[in-house]
């Protein structure tokens, strides 16, 4: 089966349409936490993501390398390699340097999230977080992350975002 063979589907999010079709992607989540690993394991799954795991920052450095993913959920604050630290040797790798990276994270530092988008998150989500942002947040950055000017695909990615989200409601 190739890759990104194409599975028909439609996700809901509040009435709009996340998308017409779910390809086997597949996603690193990196999290110590056993239960918020198994919880973004589970609900990736069964979105239809072809899913694996790391627990520490090393472990998933090294499964970063060996299987290329085609999209990382990142903690920042991991055992062994911090998520800062991860981010800059993904992107120094020419084997991962594309990947998208999205941290999620209960960090509310600002200095932290500016540091780990420098060393080159492309998106940080809070913890905790509404299930349906994550998964239009996934989806969104997997349908552009073919672009690797990261200027573009910030842009592109914002447009699928938005997209994807159902109007706010203007009172």
């Amino acid at each position: 089966m190739p890759k990104y063979f194409a599975v028909q589907r439609a996700f809901r999010y509040g009435g709009a349409v996340l998308g017409e079709h779910v390809t086997n992607y597949s996603v690193l989540v990196v999290e110590d936490d056993a239960n918020m690993q198994g919880f973004l394991q589970e609900v990736l799954a069964s979105e239809g993501y072809s899913v694996f795991t790391a627990s520490d920052g090393q472990e998933a450095l090294t499964q970063a390398f060996a299987r290329t993913p085609d999209l990382i959920l990142l903690d920042l604050l991991m055992p062994t390699l911090d998520g800062v630290t991860f981010c800059k040797a993904v992107r120094a790798d020419p084997r991962t340097q594309n990947v998208p990276i999205v941290v999620v994270t209960s960090l509310n530092m600002q200095a932290k999230l500016d540091e780990s988008m420098a060393a080159g998150a492309d998106d940080f989500i809070g913890k905790p977080f509404d299930v349906q942002d994550l998964i239009a947040r996934v989806s969104s950055m997997l349908q552009v992350k073919h672009i690797t000017n990261p200027r573009e695909r910030m842009q592109r990615y914002t447009l699928a975002l938005r997209q994807l989200r159902p109007p706010s409601s203007s009172r």
